[in-house]
């Protein structure tokens, strides 16, 4: 006998089954979750680790849970302490009480989860509090860190760092991938191999281990990995 074998629900799928309790997404979010977070539904050594910033009344990471399976590792974090009782522990799921902004706090958490594989802030959205969760978290991510709601960096009312906005942090971030390419007089452009340089240019650690950033509409999507120095092939 032989059976058909089942297509994997999409996350849009998940969403509209569960009749949008509880959850608050844009639309047009699920066609990015897509693409960057699908490649992490495979079967793992390690269980996957995600943190969503924001948990609200709990309903996304309930939809997190139905999309990456029972052996993933859910975790929240939210200030409001009623969001503690939301998720059960014994569905490997814990929400962590504090601010976003508190970087002792934030340590802790890291301390206590190690890395993660996928960190989504979908937290309060002022620019110090998307700033302060990345530069906080980034390092103690290995994979995708996805920020929604950027276009709060456009509304006055969410401004509370004057002109430094997430937005504008981002794109300096994106200046600094081309790191390897700052200082030209620093190697030969296209010489010999990085372990027969004499010398190498000024290169941040964030360029050393961030391969790509994305930007959408209200979405800024940072993918980890290894960034190594430039050369050219010979043939």
């Amino acid at each position: 006998m032989f059976f058909k074998h089942q297509r994997e629900k999409t996350l849009y799928e998940i969403f509209l089954l569960n009749q949008r309790k509880d959850i608050k997404k844009w639309h047009h979010y699920f066609s990015v979750y897509e693409r960057y977070l699908s490649p992490y539904r495979v079967q793992r050594a390690q269980p996957l680790k995600i943190l969503e910033i924001g948990v609200f009344r709990g309903g996304s990471m309930r939809m997190w849970r139905e999309y990456f399976g029972k052996s993933a590792l859910i975790y929240g974090l939210d200030i409001d302490p009623e969001c503690a009782s939301l998720v059960s522990p014994a569905d490997a799921t814990k929400i962590f009480i504090g601010s976003q902004t508190d970087r002792a706090f934030l340590k802790d958490v890291i301390a206590e989860v190690g890395e993660f594989d996928i960190i989504i802030d979908d937290g309060g959205h002022t620019a110090r509090q998307q700033i302060e969760s990345f530069e906080a978290l980034y390092p103690a991510t290995r994979g995708i860190y996805l920020v929604e709601d950027t276009h709060t960096s456009y509304w006055p009312e969410f401004m509370d760092m004057g002109a430094t906005t997430f937005m504008s942090f981002a794109k300096d971030k994106l200046d600094s991938l081309y790191d390897w390419h700052a200082d030209r007089g620093s190697y030969e452009l296209y010489g010999a191999a990085p372990e027969d340089r004499s010398s190498v240019p000024a290169v941040s650690d964030f360029c050393r281990v961030t391969i790509g950033i994305h930007f959408y509409d209200s979405m800024v999507v940072f993918e980890k990995g290894v960034n190594e120095p430039r050369w050219h092939e010979s043939r």
